[in-house]
């Protein structure tokens, strides 16, 4: 699970997402926000690149990829969905690397 996160977020810093794209992840995450209680300021450290082992945070983040398809309501990993939900600025071919180990 920590994986997969980390995966999600190589590079982060230098990642930005674009329209609809950047719209629907705002309200995902403020669904999931509500959802699991996570406090803001602890979403906004992880948007630094700043990963932390918070119980909500986990929970956090378990519902925004379960939300984004990225992985499924069993728990499995969708790689297609995570590859494709990666913005431009990612390093698929790496990221994929690390989503099949």
């Amino acid at each position: 699970f920590g994986l997969v996160f980390v995966a999600a977020g190589i590079n982060a810093g230098s990642v930005h997402l674009e329209g609809a794209q950047k719209d629907k992840a705002a309200e995902t995450a403020m669904q999931c926000m509500k959802e699991t209680g996570v406090k803001p300021e602890m979403v906004a450290e992880v948007k630094k690149g700043r990963l932390s082992e918070d119980e909500d945070l986990k929970k956090f983040t378990l519902c925004f990829f379960q939300k984004a398809g990225i992985i499924s309501p069993d728990g499995k990993l969708n790689v297609d969905v995570a590859l494709s939900k990666l913005p431009a600025g990612v390093d698929k071919t790496e990221a994929e690397k690390l989503l099949n180990d």
